[in-house]
């Protein structure tokens, strides 16, 4: 067991089920994305120790002992130099019922060690029962009276949908204090207006500093198609009134503004980023998302979170909560899902494991990317390395899924979307013309780290007539190296080894064309990574 904690604010984070809870890291965000397959060798940035682990997303994850972690519709938060895994213990295919809220600790995100439970049926105090639904822990540190807070579900029963219960702790290892008096089982209990009769969904909650809010889905007019957020009091548990500024609400009815759950908020540099999942039932769904430069708004539009490769459900996953790792030079933002879809089918229907974490990118424009390397062959693997000062950006747009966006695009080229003009997922870049022409691409700069050595790749296949076609690479908008590439109708990967890269230098990745007529090429799965 671990001792209760000296708390540095300064050094204290968290995110929670469903509905991210974190106090933002100190630091700047580089905008980077610290991931790698593990056969690639780009550099990845974050945290405390120094440690490189390998997420394996198509496996039943288990901990130190050897038993399989059960914490599905859990949150993670981190005290000090330590993750804390808090989630349901389900018995299995089909079998919800409250077995307890299983906490496990880890310095790494890898290696889980499973600590007491943090609540069992029968706990003392504690009302919920062994055939009860008890779901979706968060667990915060609440600065203002020096405690941790736990809310979850807790299935209500009769024409109660769901009820939000609050408990708090001195520890996080606990015991854990049950507070009658802060149960919420109607949108009433958060309104205090009496003639509201709506039930409740899933919950979440997202604090920052010394304030939390509540994230909430509700039945209006039909079950979740309205959710909101309110502002809780300095205790964490209590609504405020629903006045401007305290409240927000996304209703409507409309499958784009209605009809989702799982709601979590992070924040990255100053934009507030809301994601929810779709209403799926037990099946995984797409990730939506909105923005917005404060919780009080104004936020945007739902939109879809884009997939790399594509995937239309968030690769066999319905998203719960996004951890950002702060490291010493920059961020890494993880999304995590869980495969609900397991609890209804025998595992290795689609992909065995609960559970699925995979990195997010964001372009200029903060547009976040899921993504998932390698998950046709193996799930989507990587790696994530704790405690590396090396911070490079991910190249935007590497497989042009979101066209040429992050591209600087002159003369004849064009997006590709039939197959035999794409290398991986659904779109390529393409050049051609029955008479002379040229073309050349230019990717968004990164900003590298440290001083080293970078590998820039490209697939790519061609046939015709070229007087040029070239891979460059960029230093500082000085082109430093280019390599000349073969006529070749299948698709090659072509690489340019130990570019000497400057310290905090902007590097680009370019091609160069030039064909006196009947020339064709495309270029796909562009790739810039330090050695």
């Amino acid at each position: 067991m671990h001792q209760p904690p000296v708390l540095d604010p300064n050094r204290f984070s968290l995110v929670a089920l469903c509905a991210a809870l974190f106090v933002p890291a100190c630091g700047g965000d580089t905008s980077s994305t610290p991931f790698e397959s593990p056969s690639a060798s780009g550099a990845i940035s974050s945290a405390l120790v120094d440690t490189t682990v390998t997420i394996d997303n198509r496996a039943i994850w288990r901990d130190t002992s050897g038993a399989e972690i059960k914490a599905q519709g859990g949150g993670i938060t981190k005290v000090g130099d330590v993750y804390h895994w808090f989630g349901p213990d389900f018995g299995g295919v089909g079998d919800f019922r409250f077995y307890g809220i299983n906490h496990y600790s880890s310095s790494d995100l890898k290696a889980w060690t499973k600590q007491q439970p943090a609540l069992r049926p029968g706990s003392p105090g504690v009302p919920f029962g062994s055939g009860s639904w008890v779901g979706r822990p968060w667990v915060s540190w609440n600065p203002n009276d020096n405690r941790f807070v736990m809310a979850l579900e807790w299935g209500g029963g009769g024409d109660i949908r769901n009820q939000y219960a609050f408990l708090t702790s001195p520890s996080i290892d606990g015991p854990w204090t049950y507070q009658s008096s802060k149960l919420i089982r109607r949108l009433r209990d958060i309104t205090n207006k009496a003639d509201v009769q709506y039930n409740l969904g899933d919950l979440g909650v997202y604090a920052e500093g010394n304030t939390a809010w509540l994230l909430y889905t509700f039945d209006k007019p039909e079950p979740n198609y309205a959710q909101a957020i309110i502002k809780l009091a300095p205790d964490f548990m209590t609504p405020l009134e629903p006045t401007p500024g305290n409240y927000v609400e996304f209703s409507g009815g409309r499958w784009m503004a209605g009809v989702q759950e799982a709601a979590g908020v992070f924040k990255r540099n100053d934009t507030y980023y809301y994601f929810t999942s779709l209403c799926n039932g037990w099946k995984s769904s797409p990730t939506r998302y909105r923005t917005a430069p404060s919780m009080a708004g104004p936020w945007t539009e739902n939109a879809i979170v884009p997939t790399n490769p594509s995937s239309s459900d968030s690769f066999n996953t319905q998203h719960d909560f996004v951890l950002p790792i702060a490291g010493p030079t920059a961020t890494t933002y993880v999304y995590f899902g869980d495969r609900w879809s397991n609890f209804r089918t025998p595992t290795g229907v689609e992909d065995t494991g609960r559970y699925g974490w995979y990195p997010l990118s964001f372009d200029a424009a903060g547009v976040p990317t899921i993504n998932a390397p390698g998950y046709a062959e193996n799930g989507g693997d990587w790696n994530l390395r704790l405690g590396a000062t090396v911070a490079d950006e991910p190249l935007q747009n590497p497989g042009f899924e979101s066209d040429l966006q992050g591209w600087t695009v002159t003369g004849n080229a064009s997006v590709a979307t039939a197959a035999a003009e794409v290398h991986s997922g659904g779109k390529a870049v393409k050049a051609w013309g029955t008479s002379a022409y040229q073309a050349s691409l230019q990717s968004a700069p990164i900003t590298s780290g440290a001083a080293g050595t970078f590998t820039a790749a490209v697939w790519s296949r061609a046939g015709g007539s070229f007087n040029q076609r070239v891979l460059e690479v960029y230093v500082n908008d000085v082109k430093t190296r280019e390599l000349a590439l073969p006529s070749d109708s299948t698709w090659s990967r072509y690489a340019i080894t130990d570019v000497a890269v400057p310290a905090s230098a902007r590097v680009k990745v370019a091609i160069a064309l030039s064909s006196p007529g009947r020339g064709w090429t495309q270029f796909d799965d562009f790739a810039l990574q330090r050695n």
